[in-house]
């Protein structure tokens, strides 16, 4: 019966791992920040295209604006704007707390499993709200996919309390409520249902036998546990197939009892002693994380088994139950950690698993850098004072993360050679796919922990909880490293051209805001051709190298600098003047001719012309001025090279 209702939670959370990966789409967040309809509805098409061609059943996408309003219907486009806070509370959930929900609710059109997910974006440290995202599919049509189901008559029914939102006459009345037909049941079945099955039915699973047939009814319960609706399907019984099922169940009884009798205390021994073996299975388990040591029983304890085989039951249960505790504690950490923005993130967050969870107030974390030369501290928390936050710099001199190992002064061959504070301490490492990425560092005030007991907990308990963050923290590390890839010029380390577009939007929009002066600068070197053509294009990376580490220097921490081109720079000074503008500039060019640059050996002297214009003196737009900039630098080549020339209105 309950084989049709094992795969909602299933499709639920899958529903919402869809809406989630279309929330962190570029494109749907660009949308919803300029509630673009026309747009949100071709990613939606294509998004159900996708779905739907791997998928048994039928997806919809249906977006909404904070308040909440509906803001687009897939397959009603046309339709927005009404407020369905009154009846989606799923919604309302979502939009108020900021996470992810699924299961069933009611629309308007009827009973769906869903996924909502909200869509953020973060702005000065603080999630905002753009609105969210709900991938759901039809009730019925999960529930009919199964094999066994499409075998069975069977018929979904609203329970009393949401009658407003049913369309059909009520199937089965009785003194305090109606029960109506969502998806009834074909004829002529429906019409042997009564008011006390479905009332039955809400309490649990039931069942009715009446003219040879079987009805079965089973609550189906919403997101938030509450019952929604009655399934019911109908199976065939006639009457002589129940006599031969009682006869053949008195037969085997009948044959079955003598030899439980005969043979309790056989079997009895035969229980009891997988159960404790078993039993020392579970426990070693549950301190090891999955090693197998499995010592065999010895026939002198076998009486003893016998006399105390309830508790070792008892025990037994109480060890699995614990293992389940502690799995589900594991998973749900992950799941916190993989909704974390960045590493920042993840440490705090284990920092306040060290203090909260584990009762550790004095710690220190190490980041181990990715080319694996240098440990730096990212989080420290001390209580104590006189705690020194010293480490070996590099992780070379660590033991933790030379051996992957405890390294603590509780026992003489943890201790790291290289630390000498008088307090005890303990480190464990972070570790993925055998690479120490980070190690943390206990310091041990409380006399009473000094026991192999907190080395114990530490090993056992905590050491999972870092296995499970390292692994995400180097997932973070990767995408954040090839953010910067995208964004960033590797040579020079400034902007590169495919971030041209982007800086000249925010810095216009910032200067037309505050009303102050944009000054462009246009740099190109001079002969930068013949530095390749004579020490080689590693000599000229080192010279370009230099360049931008002199460009830097001449510059504040509010200006912009992109790598245009080749040897070519562009320069954003915000909120500036003409003259320091100018200024600017000039320092550029008298810095670079003096300066002598170095390529192994050899020292090469270089010049740099450099066209400058001024936003918004010589035009409307940052783009245009960026543009007279560059025909100012042409003439700068044009006239000797070396010089700063100002673009001049004709």
């Amino acid at each position: 019966m309950s084989q049709e209702l094992k795969n909602l939670d299933f499709v639920a959370r899958s529903l919402v791992q869809n809406a989630l990966c279309i929330a962190s789409n570029r494109q749907v967040i660009q949308a919803f920040k300029q509630r673009n309809r026309k747009q949100l509805l071709q990613l939606s098409i294509n998004f159900l295209d996708s779905l739907n061609e791997v998928s048994p059943y039928k997806y919809f996408i249906h977006f909404h604006l904070p308040g909440p309003v509906s803001f687009l219907r897939v397959w009603k486009p046309e339709k927005y704007g009404d407020d369905i806070s009154r009846f989606r509370k799923m919604v309302v959930n979502v939009q108020q707390f900021l996470k992810p929900v699924w299961g069933i609710e009611l629309g308007r059109v009827g009973l769906a499993v869903r996924g909502i997910a909200p869509v953020v974006v973060y702005e000065k440290g603080k999630k905002v709200l753009l609105g969210s995202i709900e991938v759901f599919c039809d009730l019925g049509q999960v529930i009919a996919f199964t094999k066994q189901s499409k075998q069975k008559a069977q018929g979904i029914y609203f329970v009393p309390s949401i009658k407003l939102f049913a369309s059909t006459q009520p199937i089965a009345q009785t003194t305090n409520s109606t029960f109506l037909p969502w998806k009834a049941l074909p004829k002529p079945y429906d019409d042997r249902l009564s008011g006390l099955f479905f009332q039955k039915a809400i309490l649990g699973q039931t069942y009715l036998i009446k003219n040879e047939l079987i009805f079965f009814g089973m609550p189906i319960f919403d997101y938030a546990n509450h019952p929604v609706a009655i399934y019911v399907t109908c199976l065939a019984c006639p009457s002589f197939f129940i006599k031969n099922v009682i006869y053949a169940v008195l037969i085997v009884i009948s044959i079955l009892v003598p030899i439980i009798l005969s043979y309790f205390f056989l079997v009895n021994t035969q229980v009891i002693r997988p159960l404790t073996v078993l039993n020392r299975e579970l426990e070693i388990l549950r301190k090891t994380s999955g090693q197998r040591l499995l010592s065999p029983l010895d026939a002198s304890s076998q009486l003893v088994l016998l006399r105390n085989a309830s508790r070792e039951i008892i025990s037994l249960a109480n060890i699995v139950n614990g293992l389940i505790l502690k799995m589900d504690k594991l998973v749900s950490f992950r799941r916190t950690l993989e909704q974390d923005n960045t590493t920042a993130d993840i440490y705090a967050r284990l920092a306040w698993l060290f203090k909260h969870q584990f009762n550790l107030k004095n710690f220190i974390i190490f980041e181990i850098s990715n080319s694996a030369d240098k440990m730096s501290p990212v989080l420290s928390h001390f209580e104590e004072k006189g705690i020194s936050s010293s480490c070996a710099v590099k992780p070379m001199f660590c033991q933790a993360a030379r051996t992957s190992l405890l390294a603590s002064t509780l026992h003489a061959s943890e201790v790291c050679s290289f630390y000498s504070d008088k307090i005890p301490s303990a480190c464990l490492p972070l570790q993925t796919e055998g690479r120490v990425i980070a190690v943390v560092r206990f310091f041990i005030t409380d006399k009473r922990h000094l026991s192999y007991k907190l080395r114990e907990n530490l090993i056992y308990n905590l050491q999972p909880y870092l296995d499970i963050a390292a692994g995400i923290i180097e997932m973070k590390r990767y995408a954040e490293s090839l953010r910067k890839t995208a964004l960033y010029d590797y040579l020079t380390g400034f902007y590169n051209r495919h971030m041209l577009n982007d800086c000249i939007r925010r810095i216009e929009s910032l200067a037309r805001r505050q009303n102050t002066i944009v000054g462009v600068l246009m740099l190109d070197l001079d002969h930068f051709k013949r530095i390749n053509d004579t020490y080689g294009h590693s000599a000229g990376d080192k010279i370009l190298k230099q360049i931008a580490t002199i460009i830097k220097q001449s510059l504040r921490e509010s200006d912009v600098a992109i790598r245009f081109g080749g040897e070519e720079f562009l320069v954003f000074l915000n909120d500036t003047t003409i003259e320091a503008t100018q200024m600017v500039a000039e320092r550029i060019r008298t810095t670079v001719e003096d300066t002598p640059l170095t390529w192994k050996d050899y020292f090469i002297n270089m010049t740099i012309s450099i066209g400058v214009a001024i936003f918004p003196h010589h035009g409307n737009s940052l783009l245009t001025v960026t543009e007279l900039a560059d025909k100012a630098l042409y003439q700068a080549k044009k006239t000797g090279r070396n010089c700063v020339v100002m673009y001049k209105m004709k």
